[in-house]
């Protein structure tokens, strides 16, 4: 099913509720954001903004975005509830981009200050909490599902990571053999999805579940695009994920469980300390 704004020069379907809302972006002399409901499209601009993208819808249709007051200038998250907008902007921060937000208003992106990228959750309190990769360069956080899994992506000396956070530890995503790989949202059941280039030419989508990768691929010619999905078991082809420890972790088997496997796969996140606020 292709999702297309009437009259838009590009549109772009970024996150999805149970009850199938489709929220995103689209382009027509600016960008703004959209959301489509039972086949009907909504545009979603904030006052004054030159540009607004929604990014993510939770089950009580609550939206979350970005948008600019100039092109020029930093961006800022949003709140879209019931007609009314709420600025997200994370304390200290030249820019703030909210990118998932589940059930209970749980809010997670990443901002940018003056010693770079992080990542950022806001609690249903309003407090914002900074959970940043060890070792990471910088920590992009996208998706949030209702048991609080995080899922985002990290570069460090190695490259481009996906990862997924929960209950203070972290596990690195690597879709085997690739050459950078990010993760964009998880789903209640702890399965996560995102995308990854290489070895094979461009860029691909994965499902990542149970310790295996499924690679999707839509089929250009039309058809079903079945032949396109492989899957890479874990502990077979399992890329190696916190180098140089070199061992295989498995994405956990159901909601709310800590990630699997060795031991030294699970580090703890340490929150640096000033990156609390409301």
């Amino acid at each position: 099913m292709s999702v297309d704004v009437p009259g838009a020069a590009s549109t772009e379907a970024l996150g999805i509720n149970a009850a199938g809302q489709i929220v995103g972006d689209y382009f027509n002399s600016r960008m703004h954001g959209f959301q489509l409901d039972g086949g009907a499209f909504a545009s979603i601009d904030v006052p004054g903004a030159v540009r607004t993208s929604a990014r993510s819808v939770n089950s009580a249709g609550q939206i979350v975005g970005l948008y600019d007051t100039s092109l020029a200038r930093p961006s800022h998250g949003f709140l879209y509830v019931a007609g009314s907008f709420t600025p997200i902007d994370v304390p200290g921060a030249r820019s703030t981009v909210a990118s998932g937000i589940n059930a209970a208003g749980q809010v997670v992106g990443y901002y940018e200050d003056g010693t770079g990228l992080h990542d950022f959750r806001k609690d249903e309190r309003g407090v914002y909490t900074t959970v940043d990769i060890p070792g990471a360069i910088f920590t992009l956080a996208s998706g949030i599902n209702n048991t609080g899994e995080i899922v985002g992506r990290y570069r460090d000396d190695g490259g481009l990571h996906g990862f997924v956070y929960a209950s203070g530890l972290y596990q690195s995503l690597n879709v085997p053999g690739a050459d950078s790989t990010t993760a964009w949202d998880v789903n209640a059941l702890g399965q996560v999805v995102g995308s990854y280039t290489g070895p094979v030419p461009g860029q691909h989508g994965y499902l990542y579940s149970g310790g295996m990768f499924s690679t999707i691929d839509v089929d250009a010619s039309g058809g079903s695009g079945d032949g396109r999905a492989r899957n890479q078991r874990r502990g077979r082809n399992c890329r190696r994920i916190n180098r140089p420890l070199g061992r295989c972790a498995r994405l956990p088997s159901h909601a709310g469980s800590r990630a699997a496997g060795n031991r030294d796969d699970r580090r703890r996140v340490r929150t640096p300390t000033g990156r609390h606020g409301r």
